[in-house]
């Protein structure tokens, strides 16, 4: 499935539900920002900091809790089902009775399922349309449907996580691996850059409860679950938990970040990413600052992290993993 497919379906969505000449507010929930104009009174919402800028850049409102007069709403599937529910949820909290919902589906991200589903999910489905290896799903509310389904819920490790995040239903296993080398001893101010829902946060202050600790994440879900944990696991700490895009170094500068960096975008394998990531860590420590990271073994790291620091040492080979200690 090409990310094109899914603009040609959405851009198709975007030109049947004739907004712009109706002149009616529109809201986009997990869409991709289109090139094309968008209509005057636009809102977006994406967990995702850098969609986010880019749908500001282009005119478009952030919604708020507040916003319930919507009348056209275009919702893109992603991966996880549960969050794709959860998006349908916050679409149609925000739309009056009668608006008019375009959910786009790829096929192979189970179109047919969906069609079966979206009546127990609250919906009536008033036209599907085949188009560019996606369906389009035109919906309107059902009467009495509940919309107000709390997205928040316990994994199996203790955690409060939400559908989407990543990796939120398990301990990532390099993460478990790195943990294994914080001590009391690690110099603060401490960052944890790509935090998630806060494993490796919590896991710090458990060691180290006296550390200053800046978490950060691009995924606004991943930062209020992060949030949530460390709140109940460490109250009384200190601990900031920032929505930003880590390819540009946050305004402070740290003695040790700690960091397990996305190698993902989507479902493309993207080097550039983690290695940003590197970048960004060495620009953000302070003098004789510290780096702890664990990478995935096949991930070439090395030519980088020895341009961006002085001194590299493999602290374990494990697993598929490795964890790297670089010091600038």
């Amino acid at each position: 499935m090409k990310a094109s497919d899914l603009e040609k379906a959405y851009l198709y969505a975007f030109e049947e539900s004739k907004i712009t000449q109706e002149g009616k507010p529109a809201l986009f929930v997990q869409c991709p920002v289109p090139e094309w104009a968008l209509p005057q009174e636009t809102y977006f919402a994406t967990p995702f900091y850098t969609e986010a800028q880019s749908w500001d850049e282009k005119g478009g409102v952030v919604l708020s809790q507040d916003t319930q007069n919507i009348q056209n709403t275009f919702i893109c599937a992603e991966k996880n089902k549960r969050a794709t529910v959860d998006a349908l949820n916050l679409a149609a909290r925000a739309c009056v009775e009668d608006a008019s919902l375009y959910f786009i589906v790829p096929i192979k991200m189970g179109a047919k399922s969906y069609a079966k589903n979206l009546s127990e999910y609250g919906f009536e489905i008033v036209q599907k349309i085949s188009k560019s290896h996606c369906v389009i799903f035109e919906l309107k509310k059902s009467k009495g449907a509940d919309f107000k389904k709390d997205i928040w819920f316990e994994n199996g490790q203790g955690y409060t996580v939400c559908a989407g995040i990543y990796g939120h239903d398990k301990i990532d296993q390099g993460s478990a691996l790195l943990a294994k080398y914080f001590t009391p001893h690690l110099k603060s101010p401490v960052a944890d850059f790509g935090c998630g829902y806060g494993y490796l946060s919590d896991k710090l202050l458990e060691i180290h409860p006296s550390a200053e600790l800046f978490a950060c994440d691009n995924d606004k879900r991943a930062v209020e679950a992060c949030t949530k944990n460390l709140d109940k696991r460490h109250e009384g700490r200190q601990f900031e938990v920032q929505w930003c895009d880590l390819r540009t170094p946050p305004a402070q500068r740290f003695k040790t970040i700690i960091m397990n960096p996305p190698f993902h975008e989507g479902k493309a394998q993207d080097v550039g990413l983690g290695q940003a990531f590197i970048e960004t860590a060495a620009r953000s420590l302070k003098q004789n600052g510290t780096l702890l990271m664990v990478a995935n073994r096949h991930l070439p790291y090395e030519q980088i992290l020895k341009s961006c620091f002085k001194r590299l040492e493999t602290l374990e080979d494990a697993k598929g993993f490795k964890v790297i200690k670089a010091q600038n």
